[in-house]
C-alpha cells in the first residue's frame, strides 16, 4: 500500500513542474514578442528618420526660392504626419527614452525650419500668417500649464487657417535650438513667441486671440 504522504508529496511534485513548464513556455512566449516589438519599433525609427531626412532636403530646395513655393501645404502636411509618428513613438518607447529623444530633437530642428521658411515667406512674399513659437516641458511638476497651453494652441490652429503654430521641448539641447531660445529670451514654461514677440506666459485663448485677430484687422485696414 502506497503512503498517502507519498502521493500528497508527488502531486506536489507534478504541480511545481508543471507550473514550471508553464512559466517556462509563458517566458519564451513574451520575449519572443518583446523582440518582434522591439524589431517593429525599430523599422518604425528608421523609417521615421527617412522621412525627417526627405524634409530637410525638401526644406533646402524650397528655401531657393521661396517665393516660387507659395503653397506649402504639402511639406505642412508631411510635417504633421511626422509628428503624429513620432508621437506613436513617444507612446511605445517612452518620451525620455534616447531613441525618441533623438527623433524629437532632429523633428524639432525641421520645425524651425519650417518657421524660418514660412517667415520669410511672409516678410518678402506677402503671404498672410501668424506664426507662434511654444516651450513647453515634460518635466514632472514643472510646468503645470503646459497641456493646458497645448490644447488652446491646437483649437486656435483649427479656428484660424492662417495661425500656425510650432512647439518645442525647452530641455531639448540642439545648438540651433538654444540660438532661438537665446533670441527669444526663452527661460521658463510654458513661453510663446508670436509674430516675433515674446510672451513668458500662460496665454489663455482670448490673450492669443486678441493678437491673431488684431494684425488681420490691421492688414485689412492696410489692403
Amino acid at each position: 500500500m502506497v503512503d498517502p504522504r507519498t502521493i500528497k508529496k508527488r502531486r506536489y511534485i507534478l504541480a511545481g513542474l508543471f507550473t514550471l513548464i508553464i512559466f517556462t513556455i509563458g517566458f519564451a512566449i513574451g520575449s519572443e514578442f518583446s523582440d518582434f516589438k522591439l524589431q517593429e519599433l525599430e523599422q518604425k525609427q528608421q523609417d521615421l528618420k527617412t522621412h525627417l531626412s526627405t524634409m530637410d532636403l525638401q526644406y533646402t530646395i524650397v528655401s531657393d526660392n521661396i517665393c516660387e513655393y507659395v503653397n506649402t501645404n504639402e511639406i505642412n502636411q508631411e510635417l504633421y504626419d511626422l509628428s503624429s509618428r513620432l508621437q506613436v513613438m513617444e507612446d511605445e518607447l517612452g518620451k525620455d527614452n534616447p531613441k525618441v529623444l533623438e527623433l524629437v530633437e532632429y523633428y524639432e530642428v525641421l520645425e524651425l525650419r519650417h518657421w524660418n521658411l514660412l517667415r520669410k515667406q511672409v516678410q518678402e512674399c506677402g503671404i498672410e500668417a501668424d506664426l507662434a513659437l511654444y516651450f513647453f516641458s515634460n518635466e514632472k511638476g514643472e510646468c503645470d500649464k503646459c497641456n493646458e497651453q497645448g490644447y488652446i494652441l491646437t483649437y486656435l490652429k483649427n479656428k484660424y487657417p492662417n495661425f500656425v503654430g510650432y512647439a518645442f521641448n525647452i530641455h531639448i539641447d540642439n545648438p540651433v535650438l538654444n540660438m532661438v531660445k537665446n533670441r527669444y529670451n526663452i527661460t521658463s514654461t510654458p513661453s510663446l513667441v508670436i509674430n516675433e514677440e515674446t510672451y513668458p506666459k500662460f496665454m489663455s485663448t482670448d490673450e492669443i486671440e486678441a493678437i491673431i485677430t488684431d494684425r488681420e484687422v490691421v492688414s485689412t485696414v492696410e489692403t
